[in-house]
């Protein structure tokens, strides 16, 4: 069954800052990315691969439950140094 689920962009996670290409996040967790907001409470709906994860977004996704879990932990996880 797949649900949606909103995850955040912690400022210090891998993600943070990075393209929507270059994170892989359907590659590494099979979710659609259906939405991105802002921290102005925008609201962008299909992003490309060039929109840019910026640090305390927030992604509306689609899949899996355990699969959106993986994603929150990966975008609170600390950058690798």
């Amino acid at each position: 069954m797949l649900e949606l689920g909103e995850v955040t962009v912690e400022s210090d996670s891998e993600l943070s800052s990075l393209m929507i290409k270059d994170a892989g996040i359907p590659q590494r967790t099979g979710l659609i990315i259906i939405a991105i907001r802002n921290l102005g409470g925008k609201l962008r709906f299909n992003p490309g691969p060039n929109e840019k994860l910026s640090p305390e977004s927030i992604m509306l996704v689609l899949g899996k439950p355990d699969k959106i879990e993986m994603l929150r932990a990966i975008a609170s996880n600390k950058k690798k140094v």
